[in-house]
């Protein structure tokens, strides 16, 4: 006997007749699953179980509970259109308003008039089979697109998920920067005002003086002249902090180990590690936005951690530039 697969059995429902277990031996020398249900609520429930095939004789639509049985073939899903074959006596059939609702109920229904032989019963059952396992194949397709469907709703919402964060980030990091252009200008300002500013004025007061004291004046000007080297000294290291030249001509990674350096001007120790494989290239404006944010949050370690070391991490992996700022403290 075959192996009772649900989905591949012949469901027989034959009351009044003798010829339903000869029927299922039958089938069972084909190859074919199949099952005798003795009454129609037996075979609603082996059709919830799952059929390829039902085998009805006309005798059947007089048992009770048979509507039943019609109602849950019209609730098949819209994939599904269980083959039907219905043994009748031919003729002018005297329940041939129950075959109507048969035939409304099951969508396919295959009329076979007894006596009928081996070969046409055995050819109608292939043809109805073959059809199921077509339905099968359009039901699997179907969940199989249903599955996609959920896969690439899931990657979307996943994706715009980090679209959104990726954009909340990119907004908090423009205000940052923005934040940090603006103490940068301040602090700027400051170095000019309180540095240079009085550099120059002091300049001025040595030239003053040599004008009112002229046995003194080569001393004032050598003074002065001593004032103004300081004072090109200091905005050369200026420009430097903002642009530095090492940036445009070596690239971002050197200029980090530059900036590293320069930190001790603020009494800050910092260690940097960069990619060995050699630097990476970057358009310039990008270059200096890295270099300038990497520099604000060194300076404000400076000022606010309690640890006077920091490192900072750069490196290039599979295309993705990678950044750690961090103080020891």
């Amino acid at each position: 006997m075959p192996v009772d697969n649900p989905e591949e059995r012949i469901l027989i429902l034959a009351p009044a007749s003798q010829d339903a277990a000869a029927m299922a031996t039958l089938f069972h020398a084909q190859g074919w699953s199949a099952m005798v249900c003795g009454t129609a609520g037996e075979l609603r429930y082996q059709l919830t179980a799952g059929s390829a095939v039902l085998l009805m004789t006309e005798e059947a639509l007089e048992l009770p509970q048979i509507l039943d049985v019609l109602r849950q073939l019209e609730a098949q899903p819209p994939w599904a259109e269980l083959p039907l074959i219905m043994l009748t006596h031919g003729g002018e059939s005297r329940l041939a308003r129950l075959l109507n609702l048969v035939a409304e109920a099951a969508g396919s229904i295959t009329l076979l008039e007894r006596p009928l032989g081996k070969a046409t019963l055995l050819r109608s059952i292939e043809v109805a089979l073959r059809s199921r396992r077509r339905q099968y194949q359009v039901r699997d397709l179907l969940e199989q697109q249903r599955h996609f469907s959920e896969e690439l709703e899931q990657k979307v919402s996943e994706r715009t998920q980090e679209l959104v964060s990726s954009q909340n980030q990119l907004r908090a990091l423009a205000s940052e920067l923005n934040l940090a252009e603006h103490r940068e200008r301040k602090r700027l300002a400051t170095e000019l005002h309180d540095h240079l500013a009085q550099m120059l004025v002091l300049v001025l007061l040595k030239l003053g003086q040599s004008k009112q004291a002229p046995s003194r004046s080569q001393e004032l000007i050598g003074q002065a002249e001593d004032i103004v080297n300081e004072s090109l000294t200091y905005t050369r290291n200026l420009l430097a902090e903002l642009s530095p030249p090492v940036l445009r001509e070596f690239g971002l990674f050197a200029a980090l180990r530059w900036l590293g350096e320069q930190m001790q001007r603020y009494s800050l120790t910092v260690t940097v590690h960069t990619d060995s494989r050699g630097d990476v290239r970057l358009p310039e404006d990008q270059a200096v936005l890295l270099f300038q944010s990497v520099r604000e949050l060194l300076i404000n370690v400076a000022k606010h951690a309690a640890s006077k070391q920091a490192s900072i991490i750069a490196e290039e992996r599979e295309g993705s530039l990678r950044i750690v700022v961090e103080d020891k403290g």
